[in-house]
């Protein structure tokens, strides 16, 4: 583990699986995640984050979502998939929920995602 980085973790409700990453927003010269699995998540030690402010994004695929409505009638259906992201925008790609990583402290974070998105891809 580098000198003073933070092994942050944590649980995110109602997400079974996906991924986390921590953006910085200030001179932190560290950006980190790691993956969501049954709605857990820890950053290993030597992938860890200094302390500072960080941008928390998220994304979880359904892993259902054809690429092209042709691919569906195709022979043996399509195996080519563009995953629908259920993250509500506010969590992924208009992220805005924040948090601060501290020397002092445990760094754990935990979620509560509301509103995932569960509306299939026209």
């Amino acid at each position: 583990m580098q000198d003073g980085w933070k092994s942050p973790a944590g649980l995110l409700f109602r997400l079974k699986d996906g991924s986390i990453i921590f953006v910085p927003l200030a001179k932190q010269d560290t950006q980190s995640g790691a993956p969501v699995i049954h709605g857990a998540y820890k950053i290993l030690a030597q992938n860890g984050l200094k302390p500072g402010k960080y941008l928390v994004r998220l994304t979880s695929g359904d892993g259902k979502t054809p690429a092209a409505n042709e691919q569906l009638a195709a022979p043996g259906g399509s195996t080519n998939i563009v995953s629908m992201d259920l993250i509500p925008e506010d969590w992924n790609t208009k992220h805005k929920h924040q948090v601060e990583v501290k020397s002092d402290r445990d760094n754990r974070f935990d979620f509560d995602i509301p509103n995932i998105n569960t509306r299939k891809k026209k």
